[in-house]
């Protein structure tokens, strides 16, 4: 699924110079397994993740995400991955199934189907009565879900 081997990545900062966000990282996430990225603030958890989406290119080593480049082949690779971004972004009155339901069909889904993922998904994490609610009326422990159910309704390869 995920195969880093010696990778590094590098950014300029005005005040500190160059600054080295991963330095000779490895490791590989398999099918089936579950994987996580742990460690203090400033570790590179967000820039590993980043470059998994095709975000930032590499400086060294190498980096497949399900056999592609994701730098290369981002657009390939996005398209079977499910993500959910840390920060809040969701449209405070959009609903939760619109959401879901759009997300689904820039994944490819056509309409009717991505409506059954949409409300499927929210089912799935627990918000099924609550996906007709504007997204700005819930907590954040629901908008979570949101998001959580907007990465899984087009059923990636790789969440």
């Amino acid at each position: 699924m995920i195969e880093v081997s010696e990778l590094t990545k590098c950014f300029s900062d005005a005040k500190r110079g160059t600054v080295s966000a991963l330095n000779g990282v490895s490791f590989e996430v398999k099918p089936g397994e579950v994987f996580g990225l742990l460690g203090p603030n400033g570790a590179g958890k967000t820039t590993m993740l980043g470059m998994i989406i095709g975000l930032h290119p590499i400086d060294n080593g190498t980096l497949q995400v399900l056999g592609h480049d994701p730098w290369r082949s981002g657009t390939m690779v996005r398209e079977q991955l499910g993500y959910a971004p840390e920060h809040h972004t969701l449209p405070p009155d959009l609903k939760a199934t619109d959401f879901v339901r759009h997300v689904a069909e820039l994944h490819g889904l056509p309409p009717r189907v991505a409506n059954t993922r949409a409300s499927d998904a929210l089912w799935l994490v627990g918000l099924g009565e609550e996906r007709f609610r504007p997204m700005g009326t819930m907590s954040t422990g629901q908008r979570q879900r949101v998001k959580l159910a907007q990465a899984i309704a087009h059923d990636p390869k790789l969440v």
